[in-house]
């Protein structure tokens, strides 16, 4: 019956720690009655010393949101108050799975999920960094993948730490999860790249089933998480992920950046290695009620396992798993999040549905256009035409409105579109920097 600020009403426990209790919450002082969370501060430990330092983590991870929550991968926090001498601090419901319940109903992550959530989590990463934060509580169960755009989101900075200049030489406070940790973590020397180790070791973890603390050997000092694989991960993948759990500091990549723009030199070798012309040649067959792909002479490539598929554009291809679509490559992975309807790519963009909207995703699977269109096209020659509120207009890739908004448009014919304002017919024309496009 938790009712705080006569507004934030309590739903259900979600979640409940050392620290205190989680709640699904409602926000009752909107007209939506958007969910939120609530973290209610009830530390379970003993002594003044310990209650102290535990409210004072539980402020800073108010201070750390209110820093970072502004950013779309961070949950925003929304209120930190106290009410009948208890803490308690807001934040944004982000509706999803974390990785670890996304682990046991789907198997182990593929190389491609795996690059996926290296190229999504890096750049975030390197965000916090750069707001002198260090996370310390980087694992799969932390991870959320946010329902509708597929996003990945970073949760929990409970544990988050706040350095500048010399105290990142100080001992601090041992915190973390322990098989995620990374060694000088444990001994209260946390740093940047005590994160990227976390991450990294998350990865072994979605790619394994197994647990941490049973990819390491002990004896050998050293992992052997590629004796657990039960699927193909290439050498570079495999450089890329020992270089970030590298028990030393000055061995492991020294920035979020850095370990960024070595995924990213990698899958351009990648795709620069696949040919258009093999590509082509993979062309969709069915066997019962099920596709799959062959190459150009008869070979299975891609084993029948799909409702429904279409041929590749751009190196990827449409498929229907259950009521849903998504993209495949050629390996058959999948390389995005399951859409209600999708088109083929044209310039890098493809055109989605999530939840009765419409937005663009790019060839990494990434939505960079967010649903938000009650009707929309593909893109042609740099524009695409979209629908908002019974109106109609043209956005160019950023998704940036560049036209005026009509009562009712048709396509480009040599550089211009009849519309329809009021009861007037006009033309419009293509901006002159996209008619060469």
């Amino acid at each position: 019956m938790l009712l705080l600020r006569e507004r934030y009403r309590a739903l259900r426990i979600i979640g409940q720690g050392g620290f205190g209790k989680t709640f699904l919450a409602v926000d009752e002082d909107k007209p939506s009655k958007p969910e939120c969370v609530i973290k209610q501060f009830l530390p379970q430990v003993q002594g003044i010393k310990n209650i102290q330092h535990a409210a004072k983590l539980f402020e800073q991870e108010a201070v750390r949101l209110d820093e970072l929550g502004k950013h779309s991968q961070i949950p925003e926090l929304l209120a930190y108050f106290e009410q009948n001498d208890q803490l308690y601090l807001i934040q944004e419901f982000i509706d999803g799975e974390n990785l670890a319940e996304e682990l046991v109903e789907e198997g182990a992550f593929s190389e491609t999920k795996i690059r996926q959530l290296l190229s999504s989590l890096l750049p975030l990463l390197q965000f916090v960094h750069e707001h002198q934060v260090i996370h310390r509580d980087i694992k799969p169960e932390n991870i959320i993948r946010r329902r509708g755009d597929g996003e990945l989101v970073l949760v929990d900075f409970g544990a988050a730490k706040f350095v500048t200049g010399t105290a990142l030489l100080q001992t601090g406070t041992v915190i973390g999860t322990a098989q995620y940790t990374a060694p000088e973590q444990l001994k209260g020397r946390a740093s940047f790249v005590s994160d990227l180790y976390s991450l990294g070791v998350s990865c072994l973890h979605l790619l394994t089933q197994i647990e941490p603390l049973d990819l390491f050997d002990s004896s050998e000092n050293d992992w052997a998480w590629r004796n657990y694989l039960n699927i193909s991960v290439s050498d570079s993948l495999e450089h890329i992920l020992n270089k970030m759990v590298e028990m030393g500091t000055r061995w492991r990549y020294q920035s979020a950046a850095q370990v960024l723009q070595e995924v990213n030199q990698v899958a351009t070798v990648s795709t620069t290695k696949t040919s258009k012309t093999a590509v082509a040649q993979l062309k969709p067959f069915r066997i019962g009620m099920k596709y799959g792909y062959k190459n150009q002479i008869g070979q299975v490539v891609i084993q029948p396992q799909f409702d429904d598929a279409d041929s590749f554009c751009e190196g990827l291809a449409t498929v229907k798993i259950g009521p849903k679509y998504g993209y495949i490559d050629t390996t058959g992975d999948l390389v995005s999040h399951m859409f209600d309807d999708v088109s083929s790519f044209s310039g890098g963009l493809a055109l989605v549905k999530i939840n009765s909207k419409y937005g663009y995703i790019n060839t990494t699977g990434k939505v960079v256009i967010q649903a938000k269109f009650d009707f929309a096209n593909s893109f042609s020659k740099g524009l695409a035409l979209v629908k908002i509120d019974s109106k109609y207009g043209y956005i160019d890739t950023s998704g940036q409105l560049i036209s005026e908004i009509f009562d009712e448009v048709w396509s480009f014919s040599e550089g211009l579109a009849p519309v329809r304002i009021g009861s007037k017919y006009g033309y419009t024309a293509v901006p002159a920097a996209m008619r060469y496009t």
